[in-house]
């Protein structure tokens, strides 16, 4: 914590010291109360307790520009409530506190515009794209999710393309295989991407290569890395009150072979927008030697598949998922907005669970309700509210029971002020 307040002292310096120049400050805080029974992990049991736990982010974003330069620091300190101590210490009889919360940094990283058409951009730097469904900045989590990158980013005319590259390594050694590398959080050894953005009128055209390098093994005598290249087309088009998107996405490696395939259709002529959309992701065939498991490790995959984040959150599902789902935003006030989604999971393929039964075919509705309230510029309140009918093949993918509650609700408060524009 004593670092926290140092570091808040030393900006605060930097502020008053720069503060004629293109500087910008804002700040975050948003607590978020989770109701559930049955959600992500597990589904519920019969005799199971309602669980309830409050967590925050704080983050400040400090920007600094001035001519082709770009600076960006974004510290943040993570928490539960009740994580922290009350007081630290205050008889000095050194009697232990609780965990102080996880303080680290989302971002930190410069850029230099070299010219119109081209920007360097390295460091600690969130990565984003489109919908955020392959690249994700995954704000849903109070941690987010960054890169340690440089970005170069082309601009031709109206078209964009971004061309990146990574190299994970925790320490100094002779060797560029080194499996020095935090596997839970960086992930991969080396990243390489390129993202293009085509406009051409009420069409736009995106597409991306990305080439991934993951630890497959380490032994005392070797350690060895798979390859993943992943190749996606993402069209959409847009005029008067219909709106078309749709994702291709094609995965190859080392004994794998998998695929994504994502279409929707918004239609505003019925005085709200009405979305019909269907996800189709490849699982694995268990008749053969290869995998057909479809990997998305960089999105925001709370947005996709149901808000309970049963699938592709944390986990891979190797029956792969078919999400056929139906959206709604009802405009309930000046300020106020109600989204409602209505999700049909499938099985992609069969899979056999533990009793070496065979399983397939369908899953379950999940019901997702989000009341959005404007409350002021910079105060947002979120309410929701997600029910899951789970059908008993569920049981087979999730420990716990079918026909147990399975709902969640939530109250997010974001407070967002711009301390210096």
């Amino acid at each position: 914590m004593k670092r926290f307040i140092y570091l808040f002292a030393l900006l605060a310096g930097l502020v008053t010291f720069q503060s004629n120049a293109q500087f910008k400050l804002t700040g975050e805080i948003r607590p978020r109360t989770e109701v559930y029974n049955g959600n992500n992990s597990t589904l519920a049991t019969k005799d199971q307790r309602w669980g309830v736990a409050t967590q925050q982010r704080t983050r400040l974003n400090f920007v600094y520009e001035d001519e082709g330069l770009k600076f960006v620091f974004s510290p943040q300190l993570i928490h539960f409530w009740g994580q922290m101590p009350q007081a630290y210490d205050l008889l000095g009889d050194g009697a232990p506190g609780s965990p102080e919360g996880n303080f680290s940094v989302f971002e930190a990283y410069g850029a230099y515009k070299f010219s119109d058409a081209f920007t360097l951009q390295f460091g600690r730097q969130a990565i984003s794209y489109g919908d955020q469904r392959w690249f994700g900045a995954l704000g849903w989590a109070a941690s987010g999710r960054s890169h340690d990158a440089f970005v170069g980013k082309f601009s031709l005319g109206s078209a964009k393309l971004d061309v990146g590259a990574a190299l994970n390594q925790t320490k100094h050694v002779n060797a560029l295989d080194s499996a020095a590398i935090s596997n839970i959080r960086a992930g991969y050894k080396s990243l390489q991407y390129a993202w293009l953005t085509l406009p051409a009128g009420d069409l736009k055209i995106n597409a991306m290569v990305t080439n991934v390098t993951g630890l497959k093994s380490l032994s005392s005598s070797a350690v060895k890395y798979k390859q993943t290249t992943t190749v996606g087309l993402l069209p959409s088009y847009s005029t008067g009150d219909v709106a078309i998107n749709a994702s291709a996405y094609y995965q190859t490696g080392e004994n794998l072979s998998s695929y994504l395939l994502a279409a929707d259709i918004t239609y505003k002529g019925l005085g709200l927008p009405i979305t019909l959309g269907a996800d189709i992701v490849s699982g694995d065939d268990e008749g053969t030697a290869d995998s057909e498991t479809w990997q998305q490790p960089f999105g925001t995959n709370h947005k996709f598949y149901g808000f309970m984040d049963f699938f592709y959150v944390g986990e891979t599902p190797k029956m792969g998922l078919n999400d056929f789902y139906i959206k709604s935003v009802i405009k309930t006030g000046e300020k106020t907005k109600l989204i409602a989604f209505v999700h049909q999971f499938m099985t992609n393929q069969s899979f056999t669970n533990g009793a070496s039964e065979e399983i397939s075919g369908n899953l379950g509705t999940e019901i997702d309700l989000v009341y959005n309230y404007n409350v002021a510029a910079g105060f947002n309140i979120k309410v929701g509210y997600s029910k899951l009918f789970a059908d008993d093949n569920f049981e087979s993918y999730k420990p716990g029971d079918a026909s147990a509650g399975n709902q969640w609700g939530w109250v997010q408060l974001t407070l967002t002020p711009g301390l210096i524009k």
